[in-house]
């Protein structure tokens, strides 16, 4: 079992942290861009093309 389905169930009561903590890391930056202007330096494809050749051995 994972650790954070095992903290999920634990005497914590507390799923709401333990989803917050383990669930989906999907980054929504639509209100940065909309109260800064801000955009993101590289596109996904990008910045996972330059992980990948920075893993490259």
């Amino acid at each position: 079992m994972s650790p954070c389905k095992l903290f999920s169930n634990s005497a914590t009561g507390r799923a709401d942290v333990a989803h917050r903590l383990c669930g989906s890391l999907q980054v929504d930056i639509t209100k940065a861009r909309q109260l800064l202007g801000w955009t993101p330096p590289l596109s996904l494809d990008e910045g996972l093309k330059n992980a990948a050749e920075g893993i490259r051995v």
